[in-house]
Order: structure tokens, then C-alpha cells, then sequence
């Protein structure tokens, strides 16, 4: 027979030593107490319900409110970095593009005679492509950097969650 009587007691020894091992280790290693975890926010004050709530008008009034906080201004100084950007980068694209435009229709204007004596002026045709597509460029450049009030949320909620007292809310649009 596979499961013979001698074997079955083998085992269940070993398991059941196998179990007040680690008990026994588990009971004889000294009891560490863990650490208190610092709470992200200290406690409200007595009169937090007595001090207004800050309303923020937009970016520039978030970052000058957040400025000196730890988790939420360096937040606020990347949604700043990105407007400037976004204003740069679509100020630049439109103004270079409307120059390439204007440089293919002027100064680089290719004109062809035919036999008959007409002639044509066409604008260079890879200039005026270039330009249409660095205005393009610029004008999406603004459209995808530019910090909607959707990315002003996670700044609120990190100074928030470390200024109990100083609320900031985002009004209603």
C-alpha cells in the first residue's frame, strides 16, 4: 500500500514540527513595536472652521500661493514651465510659418514665360508647405502644452493634503 501507517505519522510530524518551528521563532524573536507613521497633515486647528477658504483665480494665483510649499510648488512651477512653453512654442511656429508664407509669395515667387509671351508667379511650392505646416505645428503646440483647469487639480489636492487649515478650492466654472 503507498500510504503506509509508519509513513503517514513521518509526515505528520514533520509538518506539526515544521508549524511550532516557526512559531516558536516567530515567539521567541523580541517584540518590535512599528514606528508611527507620520501623518501627511497635521491635525486641524481649533478655529480652522473660522479662517476663509482660499478661492484660486487661475495659474499665476496658485503658484504665488503654493510657492514655498514642498510637494505642491514645484507642481505649480512645471504647470508654468509648460504654459511658457506652450506660449513660446506657438508663438514661434505661427510667426516663422506666416514668415515662410510670406517669403514663398514674395521673394522666392518663381515665375515661368511661355512661348506666347504670358507669364506666370507662383509661389515656391516646398517654402509654402514649410510655412503651412510650422503655423500648424505652432498652433498645436499651444493646443497640447497649455495647462488646462483640469491640471490645476493635483496641485490643490497636494497643498490640501498638507494645509489643513489653508484650504484651496477651485471655483466653478
Amino acid at each position: 500500500m503507498f500510504f503506509s501507517g509508519a509513513r503517514v505519522r513521518g509526515v505528520i510530524a514533520a509538518a506539526v514540527s515544521v508549524l511550532f518551528a516557526s512559531t516558536s521563532v516567530a515567539a521567541a524573536a523580541p517584540a518590535e513595536t512599528p514606528s508611527p507613521v507620520a501623518p501627511l497633515a497635521p491635525p486641524p486647528s481649533e478655529n480652522h472652521l473660522m479662517r476663509p477658504t482660499i478661492y484660486v483665480k487661475g495659474l499665476d494665483h496658485l503658484a504665488v500661493v503654493v510657492k514655498e510649499d514642498r510637494v505642491a510648488g514645484p507642481l505649480a512651477e512645471t504647470l508654468l514651465r509648460r504654459r511658457a512653453a506652450a506660449i513660446g512654442g506657438g508663438v514661434g511656429g505661427v510667426v516663422g510659418g506666416l514668415g515662410l508664407l510670406i517669403l514663398s509669395e514674395t521673394a522666392f515667387r518663381q515665375t515661368s514665360y511661355s512661348p506666347d509671351g504670358n507669364h506666370t508667379a507662383e509661389p515656391e511650392g516646398t517654402m509654402f508647405m514649410a510655412g503651412l505646416a510650422l503655423t500648424a505645428l505652432g498652433v498645436m503646440a499651444v493646443a497640447v502644452l497649455y495647462p488646462r483647469r483640469s491640471d490645476l487639480s493635483p496641485v490643490v489636492e497636494a497643498w490640501n493634503g498638507h494645509h489643513v487649515d489653508d484650504r484651496l478650492v477651485l471655483p466653478p466654472r
